[in-house]
């Protein structure tokens, strides 16, 4: 088998994977991301819509190895070392653009939120959020991320 039909077919299953792992691990793993605000109980849930929270997630998850390869080959990246140097300057910026929201998200409670159910006199609220905007973060991270990778890490071509 060509090394070029083998890439493809190993990114195939590794994006198989990631799709059916984040449609089962989404209600845990966002659970992970939600910040720790005393009175407040966060319960993960989707809201209904075209797409589901949950099957945004896989679907990001599902395209970052398809869209890594296709930069490694077109682009071209030949380097393993600007290879892992391209995966880890996108997931760092993935990684951002969660840190960014979870902050905007434990401000927004600490400051507005939590100071309202306290004047009403409650102090354990259980609140239901849907997590559609970490995964609009994820994905704005992820194409930042690419972007610098693919202008850090490509070779130029001989004229």
């Amino acid at each position: 088998m060509k090394p070029a039909a083998q890439t493809w077919i190993l990114t195939g299953l590794l994006s198989i994977i990631l799709l059916v792992t984040g449609k089962f691990v989404f209600t845990g793993l966002f659970g992970f991301f939600e910040p720790r605000i005393d009175g407040i109980i966060f319960h993960i849930r989707e809201l209904e819509g075209k797409w589901k929270t949950s099957t945004l997630f896989s679907c990001m998850l599902a395209l970052v190895p398809v869209l890594l390869v296709l930069m490694w080959r077109f682009a071209p990246v030949v380097s393993s070392i600007r290879r892992v140097g391209s995966v880890l300057i996108i997931l760092i910026f993935m990684i951002a653009g969660i840190l960014i929201r979870h902050q905007e998200v434990k401000m927004y409670f600490m400051r507005v939120v939590k100071p309202f159910f306290l004047r009403k006199g409650q102090f354990n609220v259980n609140y239901p959020i849907d997590p559609v905007n970490f995964v609009y973060y994820m994905f704005t991270g992820f194409c930042i991320g690419y972007i610098i990778s693919y202008f850090l890490f490509t070779q130029n071509k001989k004229q």
